[in-house]
């Protein structure tokens, strides 16, 4: 009589002298395939999993077409299939396949299992079979999301009847029409940390300096200390949780370098006493050093460890420099009352004249003139005459070689022609070019020394959070920071000031480096008004 079994996992007990079937042998391999899709299931989750190979990232080709690329990479189901693409693949969004149109088209990774090798017993022949079990994946483009247990999203894409390319999104926070939308990519779980023992030791130290240092420059009214604080102590938790890893950390000395960028113009405008000190100068420096290493690190433990080294030095400056105790606020006094006899009353200083606008120029304010389809050569803003004294017309040959407008060092850079409309509902088309990372520069004429310059760059405003390094004859003059998106009236003239003292000669060279190396900097026409009183 058969021994009743409860519920459980059944393994294959040997010894001496069993006879197997192959109904053992398939007991004994299904057990470890169970035990495998519980263990993926229950602590690892469903999704893609991240920081192997390529994370099955999708991507568009710039082919003019419907088809998109998919990377490499690793992936658990809501089985706890392992989801394993080897090999780039290119899928194609089929419009005609799908149901009516507008539709979201969803690329999914499911997984599949092929029985391969197929045998004959030439002495029995009615025994016969596949030896073996394929393990593989396919693609599909689906109307719906997948059910957890049918497979894996990789992207989403919303088609309609204008679209007759897929692209990568400009904004990822939301794509549009033919834009690759990867909002719904599930993370699978990963834990632990591949960095070492000494690293370790040295960011514990490092993150317990920079708490103490800067909680002494946030009681000294230095708000924006309290955001760069958090932002350590985030991480020192991570770490001490065991779930901070090299990818992550280099994200997290990012953050922490424009987080120390705010504080710099915090302490400039209420605790300029900082400015004077040795030790805070040093911290600025290494973090303005910093800044370009971390854009180009990798998690690789030479870089790390150099990153490290850095940030190490720079706190030791900013606990010095934190230690320095504000000048205190200067006591009221009571005013002294004077007889009328002991003096006479001072004559008081004439006023500065103030400008007055020109007749022909265009009064505007900052963003009036960012939000105009019209561009005038003469306006009055912010009690200010500024003339219209060079343009560059991008995308037009000679006017680019006549103010020797070159793109350099970019990962990519490309031509386009677009029409928008302003906020005042105006459209216009313009010729334009975009680049990824490295700069561009470009000559400005006809300046008079020593007077204030405005850049106004068309551009398409589907997309902010760019932020770009401008420089005057090699002097940074500061980052040119573009907030906001608008995704009705794309076009704006966004806008940057150059102090007059920057100004030094006729002609200058002008350089838009980018600061963070995955946006694209997108330019519509260069224009430059000088202030004239």
């Amino acid at each position: 009589m058969a021994q009743e079994i409860g519920k459980g996992f059944l393994r294959l007990n040997h010894f001496h002298g069993l006879r197997l079937e192959s109904e053992d042998f398939e007991t004994g391999e299904r057990y470890h395939l169970d035990k495998r899709k519980l263990h993926n299931r229950v602590l690892h989750g469903t999704g893609v999993v991240r920081r192997f190979m390529g994370e099955l990232k999708v991507a568009g080709r710039r082919r003019g077409d419907m088809s998109v690329d998919v990377s490499p990479g690793y992936a658990l189901d809501g089985q706890g299939n392992d989801l394993m693409l080897w090999e780039p693949r290119i899928v194609t969004i089929d419009p005609g396949k799908l149901p009516k149109l507008p539709v979201t088209a969803h690329i999914v990774i499911k997984y599949v299992d092929e029985p391969v090798d197929f045998v004959v017993n030439k002495a029995n022949p009615k025994f016969k079979g596949h030896r073996r079990t394929f393990e593989t994946v396919r693609i599909d483009i689906d109307p719906k999301p997948p059910a957890a247990e049918d497979g894996v999203e990789l992207a989403r894409v919303l088609i309609t009847e204008d679209v007759r390319e897929i692209t990568d999104a400009r904004d990822p926070a939301s794509p549009g029409p033919g834009e690759i939308d990867q909002r719904f990519v599930g993370q699978a779980g990963t834990t632990g940390s591949s960095m070492g023992a000494d690293l370790i030791h040295q960011l514990r130290e490092l993150f317990s300096e920079m708490r103490g240092a800067l909680g002494l420059l946030a009681r000294n009214q230095v708000h924006s200390a309290r955001d760069l604080r958090a932002a350590v102590v985030t991480l020192a938790m991570l770490l001490e949780t065991g779930t901070l890893d090299a990818p992550d950390l280099i994200k997290g000395i990012r953050l922490m370098i424009d987080l120390a960028d705010e504080m710099r113009v915090d302490v400039d405008a209420n605790f300029p006493e900082l400015n004077g000190v040795r030790e805070w100068e040093q911290w600025k420096e290494v973090v303005e050093a910093l800044r370009g290493m971390a854009k180009e690190a990798k998690p690789l433990r030479g870089d790390l460890e150099n990153l490290v080294s850095r940030l190490s030095m720079a706190a030791a400056n900013l606990r010095l420099a934190s230690e320095v105790k504000p000048a205190p606020a200067p006591m009221p006094t009571k005013p002294v009352k004077k007889a009328a006899e002991e003096a006479p009353a001072e004559e008081e200083a004439p006023a500065p004249e103030t400008p007055k606008k020109k007749p022909d120029a265009v009064e505007l304010t900052w963003e009036q003139l960012k939000e105009s389809s019209k561009l005038p050569q003469r306006i009055f803003m912010d009690g200010k005459n500024y003339e219209l004294v060079d343009q560059i017309g991008i995308g037009d040959r000679s006017s680019e070689l006549e103010h020797a407008f070159t793109i350099e060092g970019a990962k990519q850079d490309w031509s386009t022609n677009q029409q928008f409309s302003y906020p005042d509902g105006v459209k216009t088309s313009a010729r334009g070019k975009a680049h990824v990372g490295g700069l561009s520069k470009w000559s400005i004429k006809n300046l008079a020394p020593g007077k204030d310059l405005i850049l106004a760059k068309r551009i398409d405003f589907v997309r902010g959070d760019i932020v770009t390094r401008i420089e005057v004859d090699g002097l940074n003059v500061g980052d040119w920071r573009i907030d906001g998106s608008d995704r009705k009236h794309r076009w704006r003239n966004w806008l940057f000031k150059v102090p007059g003292d920057a100004i030094k000669k006729d002609a200058v060279e002008c350089k838009q480096v980018a600061v963070e190396a995955d946006r694209d900097i997108n330019m519509f026409g260069l224009w430059f008004y000088q202030a004239q009183d």
